[in-house]
């Protein structure tokens, strides 16, 4: 018997006043074909908690599962992913190397100032990330793959605490040319519990069938059909990939008049590129999203448009998102941003940058000049800029300075690294930090320590994964 290695995986943040964490491991035993998986985490907020636990086996393009597992996820999906405790049978596409399209939902928000966002699952904490002030996109690189609602925990430098529900979906858009993916499951509806180690049971029973295969060498479609908890669902779709650009949409309807809608599309061109994503699920009941389980989340529409066109020897960025939800206030925002290289030369950079920002009746304005060197492992970064912003009925306006210094090198005793020493002179903070990163075949781990002035609470993050 061969025993691989075991995946462990921590994730970390707190300040003085409060911490939280997660813990969590991958564990695998195999014979030839035939392997074991357990999967298990705990947190701040829960014990010790069994995700997964089955017996699995592959062969000739096919496999097999029984146990507790996840239930299957495509890229269209409407739907909660849910624990199975059962059987299932599908296409394996383990070892192929030409799954080209594997894609997840874009999130992007605006930060009037450096912000700390912690991303929860199941109330467990799965990544935390600092971001600097302006329009982001959220880094989904490390979002596990599936379909399921996720909380971002927003902190800004003033300390302030704000919470935004996202439906994130990560997954293959299309199959490979010449096999189609089948899958069946059956099983029993589990939920996690807090305080049991096991997963209790909803009283639901689920089955799961469908298919995905291209039409065309460019065109593809999915159909899918489920019943469980007290209804039946049907979804399908088309996507379809032309030279430099895709389109995607999905329709979902069920018994009890559910309804669900998803439309994409991106162009990349030499003069411009454009991307929309649109998602909107209208559920007969709305539930709380950790009282009552529910193949349907609650009813919610959530959309972003993007797109860049170069200009003047830079480039213009244009940013649009909406995001509304039965229990929350609507979050919208727009956003228009210039960025132009004044300086190349012996390692420097000097680049150019303007944007501004309206964001539920706030609008910002921000302007200035970013400094890099990078030579031989060393890169120093200095950052001025001119701020203006009108929120919450005050105006607010100053000179922003922001300095770093990181070294990073490769070895192959601990793989790629990087330390850095970094200060900030914001409207509304001083700061001063460190931080730590590391990759290597053994894992990869993420470390930052900052203290911030007397009017924000020290900030500790960190994130490994081995």
């Amino acid at each position: 018997m061969c025993i691989r290695d075991s995946l462990f995986s921590t994730s970390l943040s707190g300040n003085d006043n409060d911490d939280t964490y997660s813990l969590g491991a991958t564990h695998l035993a195999s014979l030839k074909e035939s392997r074991l998986q357990l999967q298990w985490d705990y947190s701040d907020v829960r014990d010790i908690n069994i995700e997964s636990l089955s017996a699995q086996r592959d062969w000739a393009g096919k496999a097999a599962e029984i146990g507790l597992f996840d239930s299957t996820t495509r890229n269209s999906s409407f739907f909660t992913q849910a624990d199975l405790l059962g059987i299932r049978a599908y296409s394996s596409t383990d070892t192929r190397t030409d799954l080209e399209y594997q894609d997840s939902t874009e999130i992007f928000l605006f930060f009037s100032s450096p912000t700390l966002v912690e991303v929860f699952k199941d109330e467990n904490l799965v990544v935390v990330k600092e971001y600097e002030a302006g329009n982001q996109q959220l880094d989904t690189s490390q979002f596990p793959s599936g379909s399921y609602p996720v909380i971002l925990k927003l902190t800004d430098a003033q300390g302030n605490v704000r919470e935004e529900e996202y439906f994130f979906v990560k997954s293959s858009l299309l199959p490979p040319r010449d096999q189609p993916l089948h899958f069946f499951e059956i099983g029993q509806i589990k939920e996690s519990n807090p305080d049991t180690v096991w997963p209790d049971s909803v009283g639901e029973s689920l089955l799961r069938f469908g298919t995905a295969f291209r039409l065309t060498d460019k065109l593809g479609t999915e159909l899918e059909f489920l019943a469980g908890d007290g209804r039946e669902i049907v979804q399908g779709g088309l996507l379809y990939f032309g030279s430099g650009y895709y389109l995607q949409g999905n329709l979902m309807g069920s018994s009890e008049s559910d309804w669900g809608l998803h439309l994409r599309s991106q162009i990349n061109r030499k003069s411009y590129n454009l991307n929309f994503d649109y998602r909107e699920v209208t559920s007969k009941d709305d539930r709380d999203i950790y009282d009552d389980f529910s193949l349907i989340p609650n009813s919610f529409r959530q959309g972003s448009i993007s797109a860049g066109i170069p200009l003047q020897k830079g480039a213009l960025y244009l940013r649009a998102r909406i995001n509304e939800r039965e229990r929350q206030d609507q979050n919208e925002s727009f956003g228009i941003e210039y960025r132009r290289p004044i300086f190349r030369h012996n390692h420097i950079n000097i680049d150019f940058t303007a944007d501004t920002v309206y964001q539920g009746g706030d609008v910002s304005f921000r302007t200035g000049l970013t400094f890099n060197r990078i030579s031989k492992g060393v890169n120093l970064r200095n950052q001025t800029r001119y701020v203006h912003q009108d929120r919450n009925d005050s105006t607010q306006q100053d000179v922003e300075l922001s300095a770093s210094a990181d070294y990073s090198a490769e070895n192959t005793s601990v793989g790629r690294y990087s330390a850095g020493i970094f200060a900030d002179e914001l409207i509304d903070r001083r700061s001063l930090g460190a931080r730590f990163n590391n990759q290597s075949t053994l894992g990869r781990s993420n470390f930052r320590l900052e203290e911030i002035d007397s009017q924000c609470p020290q900030i500790r993050t960190a994130d490994h994964e081995h």
